[in-house]
């Protein structure tokens, strides 16, 4: 049992967990994620089999990924908990004082006094010191840091929100997935162009509301997210919306709003008008329909028309023209930009961060904090200077030889 657990916390277990999940991540960036059944088999073939019986067209919510991932954070917490009593101690007492039999240590004699062998050196009261202490902790601290980002990702996939709502000025959306009722009402919105029709910036007014009735109001833009009570609301795309009008006769049956891409089904007959696409300033330029510029100068709709999921139309009509089918009459007006907010919430966010920062930390005392010892003791006679140096010990004994001879040929 002993050497089973032993096996749990062994660098060879880690490094294989860490090497296969790195191969996993590294087949999730390749491979588009969560798309449908058919997408796989069309794209990959026979493979595609594989992929999906794998589950590798979901990679980290994959059940045997979450498996790997859980058995490496347990082989991080027992190396971290068994190694930390060693390292503590090493840090109060140093390195190498009881473990020469284990750590050779650099030997320099010297023709200098043992006093003035003690000052060259920099020892005060003891004839022992060390530099770069701090050090040991790096690879301890690598690990701990990783422990909290695997299980702040985790944790974060449980109780994150991810969604989006989209919607025209004065529209007023209800969020699906959140953690509570949140409605978000938008008040304005706004594309800044410049002078040769790029957009610059995009700018929605929003009010966030609660079900207790607190709201927040304010100011949404690209790279500038809207914070209220907890989440982040970015702007994050926009596109052309036409009010659609619906017709029986000289009733008014329907009265809405359509984005590009949407449709609307007519209750009393399966009979569908898509808003396939629209341009504000339309015009055919070798035979190919566009845009010649982002203002509304001669606004027209591409619509659709089926009747049991059959097209049976597909034209071009302009602002306030009737599309008539039997005995109804559709009519698009009154076109605007409507605004895509992404909402997001992550409680996890600041652990997240931690652990990043914690990385940061111990990446820089790896490679740049090098822990090392020096003692000095009188063997016959004679003056003998110890060292050890976790990393670059040649270095680090080449450089105190320089310090003893210029010493000693002052």
């Amino acid at each position: 049992m002993k050497k089973k657990l032993s096996f749990l916390y062994s660098m060879k277990f880690g490094v294989s967990l860490l090497a296969i999940l790195i191969v996993v991540c590294l087949f999730g960036s390749l491979i588009q994620q969560g798309n449908v059944e058919s997408y796989y088999l069309n794209m990959f073939g026979d493979a595609g089999h594989l992929i999906l019986a794998l589950g590798m067209d979901d990679v980290f919510h994959c059940w045997w990924v979450i498996v790997l991932a859980a058995f490496l954070c347990i082989n991080l917490v027992l190396c971290s908990i068994i190694r930390f009593p060693v390292l503590l101690k090493q840090y109060k007492t140093g390195f190498v004082a009881e473990r020469l039999h284990i750590v050779k240590p650099f030997r320099i004699e010297t023709k200098l006094s043992f006093e003035d062998a003690r000052k060259l050196l920099g020892f005060e009261k003891e004839n022992y010191k060390v530099k770069g202490r701090i050090g040991i902790w790096g690879s301890w601290l690598c690990h701990l840091s990783l422990i909290i980002i695997i299980v702040g990702y985790g944790v974060g996939q449980v109780l994150s929100v991810d969604t989006s709502i989209y919607g025209v000025v004065g529209d007023v959306k209800t969020v699906q997935g959140a953690n509570e009722e949140i409605e978000i009402k938008i008040n304005d919105f706004e594309v800044g162009l410049r002078d040769d029709y790029t957009v610059e910036q995009y700018t929605a007014n929003l009010t966030i509301t609660l079900d207790d009735g607190s709201t927040v109001t304010g100011i949404s833009q690209v790279n500038y997210p809207l914070d209220a009570f907890g989440y982040r609301f970015y702007q994050n795309s926009t596109g052309w919306a036409n009010y659609l009008s619906v017709y029986k006769g000289e009733e008014t049956i329907y009265e809405g709003v359509l984005c590009a891409g949407e449709s609307y089904t007519l209750e009393e007959m399966p009979l569908t008008i898509l808003l396939a696409q629209f341009y504000p300033d339309y015009s055919v330029v070798d035979g190919k329909p566009m845009t010649l510029t982002p203002y509304l100068n001669n606004p027209t709709s591409i619509f659709a028309l089926y009747y049991d999921s059959n097209l049976i139309d597909m034209n071009a009509v302009g602002m306030e023209q009737a599309i008539e089918v039997d005995d109804y009459v559709f009519v698009l007006h009154h076109p605007q930009q409507y605004t895509l907010i992404q909402i997001m919430y992550d409680p996890t966010m600041s652990f997240v961060l931690v652990g990043a920062i914690l990385m940061l930390l111990s990446l820089y005392l790896c490679f740049y904090v090098n822990p090392s010892e020096m003692w000095i003791s009188k063997e016959d006679g004679k003056t003998v200077i110890y060292g050890y140096a976790r990393r670059g010990a040649v270095l680090f004994e080449q450089s105190l030889k320089n310090k003893v001879k210029q010493k000693e040929g002052k």
